[in-house]
């Protein structure tokens, strides 16, 4: 798994998505090593990587596995796993899953803006991007995943105050029964320091909320990644 992710650093080399990119194969790895058969003795995965100047589209195929297609958990904050396809959605702008049993292919494609004009507009803006806020729709049917916003924040804080907007965003499109538990997140001022403290930590934090049609998977995080 090391050397997977450590060769597709290799690739981007200074692409504005290398340490997305980075993060997603191990997410994409670990998943294949710990729940398909591609973990086992013998097994293997295979890894291809396409780039052009602003985009990297990333496929993972494993060896499959009787179990469920990969799809996003709704984890806890506490928990040690669970995590990894809604990191890979978080920071991916789209997401395929393909195949079935015998081995599934798992697609993630990025977007960049190139360094030289993020870098302008940080410095024009006079701010820098330490943390971010990712919101991925699911359409719950077929599981495809699809960007809903990007934002980004230079303190814990911000990024809280960036993840609290797309919540009540959210929470007012959803039904009153689906809409009412992110309601109340809102209003939860310990919840609110658990965040804080995750960000501290350089950790990210996951919140699902979804109706009967739709997932939708809000993460804050650190803007190089989670650790």
């Amino acid at each position: 798994m090391g050397r997977a992710r450590r060769w597709n650093r290799d690739i981007p080399r200074d692409h504005p998505a290398a340490d997305d990119a980075a993060l997603i194969v191990t997410e994409l790895s670990a998943n294949a090593i710990f729940h398909t058969a591609s973990g086992d003795p013998t097994g293997t995965f295979h890894l291809t990587v396409d780039v052009t100047p602003t985009a990297v589209t990333i496929a993972m195929t494993d060896h499959g596995t009787p179990k469920q297609a990969p799809h996003v958990e709704r984890a806890s904050t506490t928990a040690t796993h669970g995590r990894g396809l809604a990191i890979v959605t978080a920071f991916a702008d789209h997401v395929e899953v393909r195949g079935g049993e015998t081995g599934r292919k798992v697609i993630a494609h990025l977007v960049r803006t190139p360094i030289a004009q993020s870098t302008a507009c940080r410095r024009a803006t006079g701010t820098a991007t330490a943390y971010r806020c990712v919101a991925v729709v699911h359409g719950r049917a077929d599981g495809t995943a699809y960007l809903l916003s990007r934002d980004h924040a230079s303190t814990p804080r911000l990024a809280l105050r960036c993840l609290r907007s797309r919540v009540r965003d959210i929470a007012e499109q959803l039904h009153p029964p689906y809409g009412q538990p992110h309601r109340y997140w809102l209003t939860d001022e310990d919840e609110h320091e658990c965040v804080l403290r995750h960000l501290a930590a350089s950790e990210p934090y996951l919140l699902t909320a979804y109706d009967d049609t739709t997932r939708y998977v809000l993460t804050a995080c650190p803007a190089g990644g989670a650790r």
